[in-house]
């Protein structure tokens, strides 16, 4: 398909419109059907993106990128590559879905059906996570202070990350479900956001640990 690069910004009004004042108008929505878009600019369009084939970037090496409103990646995939998500509500993924360099999750709603993998020094934020499918932390990525829901069948997979400061020490807020956790060889910290979880799934991992912290109870069972 068509590969195309946007550095300007994409906006429910341009300069001097009248768009945004019409009674009952709704943002404008930006859908990816079977191309390769990259955004490299702060766009402001209140619509909604969509995925639905084909890929949509967000951010190069050197420019950060950024959009606003929730996200729903139905097939294809989404490259966060450098990415500002302080303005995204929801990612709902069925495809799948990269965080790279340093871009971090923030507060967002994660709904993964698909695949998401976190890279680099990546980060899960303070996002809540809701996992059906796989999820997965590689290079320096850490899960941060995420809440992960692993839905039955779903596998959270921390083993071939080596954490922030490459000691095998990674975090998540709390983690929860009836879905499998792998660690690896890596020490997982939970506990921070104080949250009482139930984990009925089984956490492996071969040299790995398992840290529980501050307020909030975790079961195991």
């Amino acid at each position: 398909g068509l590969s195309t690069t946007v550095s300007g910004v994409i906006s429910d009004c341009g300069a001097g419109g009248t768009a945004c004042n019409t009674p009952g108008a709704t943002g404008g929505a930006l859908v990816i059907h079977g191309n390769q878009l990259t955004l490299t600019g702060a766009n402001t369009y209140t619509g909604g993106t969509s995925v639905d084939g084909g890929s949509l970037t967000l951010g190069d090496a050197a420019t950060r990128g950024s959009i606003v409103g929730d996200v729903t990646v139905a097939s294809g995939a989404l490259y966060l590559v450098n990415t500002d998500l302080s303005g995204v509500g929801t990612i709902g993924n069925a495809g799948i879905t990269y965080f790279r360099n340093g871009t971090n999750a923030d507060d967002i709603a994660l709904n993964n059906s698909g695949y998401i993998v976190f890279q680099d020094t990546s980060s899960a934020g303070d996002s809540a996570i809701a996992n059906s499918n796989y999820l997965s932390f590689t290079g320096n990525a850490t899960a941060g202070n995420a809440a992960i829901t692993n839905n039955p069948g779903g596998t959270v997979d921390f083993s071939a990350s080596s954490g922030p400061n490459g000691d095998h020490r990674l975090s998540a807020g709390s983690i929860a479900g009836a879905g499998d956790f792998i660690l690896g060889a890596n020490t997982l910290t939970v506990g921070a956001n104080n949250n009482s979880t139930t984990v009925d799934g089984v956490i492996s991992g071969t040299g790995g640990s398992l840290i529980k912290t501050s307020s909030g109870t975790l079961t195991l069972s």
